[in-house]
């Protein structure tokens, strides 16, 4: 009975060091100094009690490594906070790289890559201060390129070309400042032009000339700040112009020139 009796009693003070030493390392967590930085571990949670982040701080700055999850507990984000630029890569639910890039006073930073979720890079871009700038590329499954251009001020500046898969030119056009200015270009499938035009102040303006794949006019268009003024087709262009010629050799015949002065 006396042994009985020892042995709940040391089970006790065993059962008390352990709850102590669990609550000790719960409440190591989330700690601010006298100064209200923040120090050591924290770990923030989900509504549903799962965690949402977990990481170092060192005088309320990250240190290290930090990770970030959704609230089904799957691994979404790394961020490796070893240097000045923190290294950042995001997941897919599969586990997959996202994306993966760097992170300059908590905006976007240099180039960043950005990945399906077999893996395969879908976009390279390049950020300053959390915008897109400098050359961006939009890459095909297989890993062709689908688009090369420009961006400034987190907008598309500069030219801009978009390909078929098999590499033959789509697309051809200008941009400044997100809108598109100058002239315009779509091809066939087959290389051949299929519209040229021209963009002013990002409306279209002038004239617009569709091609079949054969190269030949089927359509031109007129346009004036953007609203289509006039379309006809090659025959009534034809016609217009022969129009214009025929009334000119009118003109000289009804109003000859009067023969030039002889000394």
């Amino acid at each position: 009975m006396f042994s009985k009796l020892i042995f709940t009693f040391v089970f006790s003070l065993f059962s008390f060091a352990l709850l102590a030493q669990v609550d000790s390392n719960a409440t190591a967590k989330n700690l601010s100094d006298a100064n209200g930085l923040k120090q050591g571990i924290w770990q923030g949670l989900h509504p549903n009690g799962n965690v949402r982040y977990s990481g170092k701080f060192m005088d309320d700055k990250p240190v290290g490594i930090f990770n970030y999850y959704d609230t089904y507990g799957n691994l979404i984000t790394v961020i490796d906070n070893s240097t000045d630029s923190a290294s950042v890569t995001f997941y897919h639910l599969n586990k997959a790289v996202m994306a993966e890039g760097l992170y300059y006073n908590q905006e976007r930073s240099g180039k960043w890559k950005f990945y399906d979720s077999d893996g395969a890079i879908s976009a390279q871009k390049y950020f300053e201060d959390g915008k897109e700038n400098g050359p961006a590329r939009i890459y095909y499954k297989d890993g062709r390129v689908a688009r090369d251009y420009n961006n400034r001020n987190g907008v598309k500046h500069g030219p801009l070309k978009d390909f078929f898969p098999e590499g033959k030119p789509k697309f051809q056009a200008n941009f400044i400042d997100g809108n598109p200015d100058g002239k315009v270009q779509h091809f066939h499938t087959n290389g051949a032009l299929k519209i040229i035009g021209f963009y002013k102040f990002a409306v279209q303006e002038g004239t617009w000339t569709y091609f079949g794949a054969d190269g030949k006019v089927q359509q031109y268009e007129i346009y004036k700040n953007g609203f289509l003024k006039k379309s006809y087709s090659p025959e009534e262009a034809k016609a217009l112009r022969e129009a214009k010629e025929n009334q000119s050799d009118s003109n000289a015949v009804k109003n000859p020139k009067p023969p030039s002065k002889v000394d």
